[in-house]
Parts: structure tokens; C-alpha cells; sequence
């Protein structure tokens, strides 16, 4: 079990993706946007990582986390805006 963040801490795509029964899509933002949303919204807490969320059109949310931890995105950030 676990609890589901607070939608103010939530990053959203801009429209929704329709899928038939067994299908699926993969999922993808610009680097350099993905690593903004990470540096405005996990700053604090760098040792962990980023659980992305998914709910169907049943309600079920599943989850999945990131294999590095936030402050591996951080570096990149700071890498990235060095540039």
C-alpha cells in the first residue's frame, strides 16, 4: 500500500492517452524539460527516487521509480543550465 503524493506536487502531461485493452505506450518529455520539472519539485529530498505515477480510466494507479536517485537528475540540471 502506499499514498498517493498530493496533486500540488504532481507533474502532469498536457493531454491524456487513450489506450485499447492490452496495448501500451511509451512515455516521453525533452531531457531539458523533465530535469526543470525535477529541479523545481525535488530539490529537498536528493537520496531518493522519483516515483512516477499512472491511473487508468478505472482508477487504479500503478507506480514505478526511477533507477537513479534525484540527485543524479540534479547534477544533470546544473550540467545542463552550465551550457
Amino acid at each position: 500500500m502506499f499514498a498517493v503524493p498530493d496533486e500540488t506536487d504532481m507533474m502532469e502531461l498536457s493531454k491524456f492517452i487513450e489506450l485499447d485493452v492490452e496495448q501500451y505506450t511509451v512515455l516521453k518529455w525533452k531531457k531539458s524539460d523533465f530535469l526543470t520539472q525535477v529541479n523545481n519539485l525535488c530539490a529537498i529530498s536528493v537520496n531518493s527516487r522519483i516515483m512516477l505515477f499512472v491511473q487508468d480510466t478505472t482508477g487504479a494507479i500503478y507506480t514505478c521509480k526511477t533507477s537513479d536517485k534525484r540527485k543524479k537528475y540534479l547534477d544533470e540540471y546544473k550540467t545542463f543550465c552550465a551550457e
